[in-house]
């Protein structure tokens, strides 16, 4: 049977958050607004960093997807202002082996419940405007288009459309 687990990271994790960043970077280039170029340049100092939950004022939650103990996924819930009522998820992955398997959908719900327990109003996210795939799975989850489509990233012909899940209409329960 296989065992699927949602864990948070901490900076003690940085090793196995720096492999599975790479690789979804490495596997959907055209997935994310940062590049595995720019971060394979980071140093052991910056991927630790990046795994501090409360930094420059932002509330984080980043999670690591495993299956039968091998790392196959991660997504991160982050409010950019402690004070905010809006959250954000970026980074969604989940390697194409494991796809299918409703790990996304474990990953989302586990940031959705951070959301509740915080009293957020809503989470956002962008996702490529041709990966129906995640967009569907979103949708499922009553997150819906909000806004125009925007590049990628500077200079990408790519676009990203916004989603954004009202937390008081979610079809998840308010309390984990």
């Amino acid at each position: 049977m296989t065992s699927i687990n949602i864990s948070p990271c901490s900076e003690n994790d940085w090793m196995i958050y720096k492999s599975i960043r790479l690789e979804s970077l490495k596997e959907s280039p055209n997935s994310f607004g940062s590049t595995h170029e720019r971060e394979i340049g980071f140093t052991d100092t910056e991927w630790r960093a990046r795994l501090s939950t409360l930094q420059y004022g932002t509330l984080r939650l980043p999670l690591i997807a495993y299956v039968d103990g091998i790392a196959v996924g991660l997504a991160w819930g982050v409010l950019h202002n402690v004070d905010s009522k809006s959250g954000h998820i970026y980074q969604m992955w989940v390697s194409p082996k494991y796809r299918g398997l409703g790990i996304g959908k474990k990953l989302l719900t586990r940031i959705i419940a951070w959301a509740n327990e915080r009293q957020l109003d809503s989470l956002s996210l962008t996702v490529t405007k041709t990966n129906t795939d995640a967009i569907a799975l979103y949708n499922s989850l009553d997150f819906l288009l909000d806004g125009k489509a925007a590049p990628l990233r500077d200079g990408s012909a790519l676009l990203v459309l916004s989603m954004q899940l009202q937390l008081r209409s979610s079809k998840l329960p308010l309390s984990s």
